[in-house]
């Protein structure tokens, strides 16, 4: 991570006049429209005119740009995985690997519920992996490769700490002290003073970029930390509440109209839960009957999740709640024996 902060303190070497996508032409390099994956990941490049691409000659620019294509995603194209109140149970939120396979399958089960990804009441630099990097045997980088979507960004996005295997994955502090280390020590030492004052942005711009890109894993709370970095909140803030706040302006409730004639039928939203908790009971492997008790539980569970979510008004189906059913389905497993 520390040979990554140098690289990066080279690269902030190599300034230009706008922030786009860097082209080649007749041996020299130009700045053009914006290539870098928050434009063009997830079938956004199909969005075609309906967003600006730049380059953009301000920051301010660029940013309003990301937020547009966000917005036109979540009208336009599919969500993926994304269901906000719902983040994605990830290892470091569980003790055993099957803690979190099995809160992984219950969150899958709670999104069928009313096909949550794509319901209209979900919408509101240098892209490095360890995909790009080489190294030798002794773990110093050798090369870099893909360099497709080389963009210039802001500098605040420029410095954020690179995750690894994948640029949605977060980092510890101990990386980020390594980075930043990495870049110091590769500056002179005025501009090294004076590059420092950007550091307390990075957080930020990694929340900002992973809630515009719509690949986050957990964007409910880097949407909270974000907002709680940003407006300084003196209490906890409801987020729940903030949304349905912001819901009950003009703008979002046509939108949420719009949304709602572009719906799934009811019924062909239920054969799709029926259908996904079928091939549930089919794969498991206990006895026939055994495993047709195992999809009813799911599914019944499931259900009541999804009850209590729509009757709550600061429901969170992280893993606090995955920890509750498994343990309540182990008490309950100690008390029929």
């Amino acid at each position: 991570m520390r040979q990554l902060g140098g690289i990066v303190s080279q690269l902030l070497n190599l300034r230009f006049d706008k922030l786009g996508s860097l082209f080649e032409e007749a041996g020299e390099y130009r700045v053009g429209k914006c290539l870098s994956p928050a434009f063009i990941f997830h079938d956004r490049e199909t969005l075609g005119n309906a967003i600006q691409r730049g380059p953009f000659e301000h920051d301010d620019d660029y940013h309003q740009a990301l937020i547009a294509v966000f917005i036109q995603h979540a009208q336009e194209l599919r969500l993926r995985h994304n269901v906000f109140f719902a983040p994605i149970p990830i290892l470091d939120d569980f003790e055993t690997s099957e803690s979190r396979r099995i809160a992984i399958s219950r969150w899958e089960d709670f999104v069928k519920i009313g096909s949550k990804i794509d319901s209209g009441q979900n919408r509101l630099d240098y892209y490095l992996s360890t995909s790009n990097i080489f190294v030798d045997s002794d773990l110093n980088i050798t090369c870099v490769i893909d360099w497709a979507f080389a963009s210039t960004v802001p500098v605040s996005t420029a410095l954020i700490t690179l995750g690894l295997p994948h640029p949605r994955d977060g980092t510890e502090q101990y990386l980020d002290l390594a980075f930043k280390s990495g870049f110091v020590a590769d500056r002179p030492h005025g501009e090294a003073k004076l590059e420092l004052s950007l550091w307390e942005c990075t957080r930020r711009a990694w929340f900002f970029t992973r809630l515009v890109l719509l690949d986050g894993l957990q964007d409910y709370y880097y949407f909270k930390e974000l907002y709680t970095s940003v407006y300084k909140p003196t209490e906890d803030i409801n987020i729940s509440v903030l949304f349905k706040t912001a819901q009950k302006e003009g703008k979002l409730i046509e939108l949420a109209e719009e949304l709602a004639d572009d719906e799934e039928w009811a019924p062909e939203i239920l054969k799709y839960e029926e259908d996904y908790f079928a091939i549930i009971r089919n794969r498991e492997k206990p006895t026939a009957k055994e495993a047709t008790l195992i999809g009813i539980e799911r599914h019944a569970i499931a259900r009541k999740i999804n009850m209590v979510s729509g009757a709550s008004q600061d429901f969170v189906a992280d893993h606090r709640l995955w920890h509750w059913i498994e343990e309540m389905k182990r008490d309950r497993s100690t008390y029929a024996t």
